[in-house]
């Protein structure tokens, strides 16, 4: 479920399980028209709708073992680095969410007049404007040293999910203050504010919701803790 260009890839690129134990994961290549594998469902999502998503089926599908990526069994390393990756990039689409409603949200306070003023003159709007500021530029700057520190060797699981739980709900609430501030053209389709509203909310779901940030997070500072 939930696979990023389900109805149009030639190749997927699949984990399965192939021994008893749950991290025994190997990784094929399976390519369109394998006897017995199918896009069985298109998903229909409230937001990210350029990002086409679906369901594949494996019914009785044989891959031979030239198709497997790697030895058998050391998939879960290769799956974990690439979920770390993965959350960090996320990350890098939430801040460009808010950005995007903060220059909105700039703009059309410099446009819009209410009481014979533009927004950009009344206090309560300045002050929407400044925290959406405030709260854009610390995604920015903890995304851009988590991306340092990774680029640098020191790769933390701790870090991208701890990146990976803030950007997202962060960029939620901007996308719903944008919106709040445009009234009711914000909750019109309009502007763009409450697309990226429903585009954001994926990014605090897919590759780990929040709550599984959450859990990683607890269980690796308490490990630590405990080891002293």
């Amino acid at each position: 479920m939930w696979i990023t260009n389900a109805q149009y890839a030639d190749v997927a690129y699949v984990y399965t399980r192939t021994g008893a134990g749950k991290k025994d994961l190997t990784t094929f290549i399976v390519e369109k028209g394998t006897p017995g594998f199918t896009v069985s469902k298109e998903i229909h999502k409230m937001g990210m709708r350029s990002s086409p998503t679906g369901e594949l089926s494996f019914q009785k599908c044989k891959v031979p073992v030239a198709n497997r990526v790697g030895n058998e069994g050391d998939s879960t390393i290769h799956m974990m680095k690439n979920l770390e990756i993965e959350r960090i990039t996320i990350s890098g689409i939430s801040l460009g969410i808010a950005q995007a409603c903060l220059d909105q949200c700039i703009k059309y306070a410099g446009e819009r007049k209410q009481f014979g003023k533009n927004l950009a003159h009344y206090q309560l709007i300045q002050k929407m404007i400044a925290e959406m500021y405030s709260e854009t530029e610390a995604m920015r700057r903890m995304l851009f040293t988590v991306c340092y520190e990774y680029d640098h060797g020191n790769k933390s699981n701790s870090l991208a999910s701890a990146v990976k739980l803030q950007l997202p709900k962060m960029a939620t609430k901007i996308a719903l203050d944008a919106i709040q501030l445009h009234g009711g053209y914000g909750y019109s389709r309009e502007f763009p504010v409450e697309r990226m509203m429903r585009d954001n909310k994926l990014n605090e779901i897919g590759a780990g919701t929040n709550e599984v940030m959450i859990m990683i997070i607890a269980k690796n500072l308490l490990r630590d803790a405990l080891r002293s």
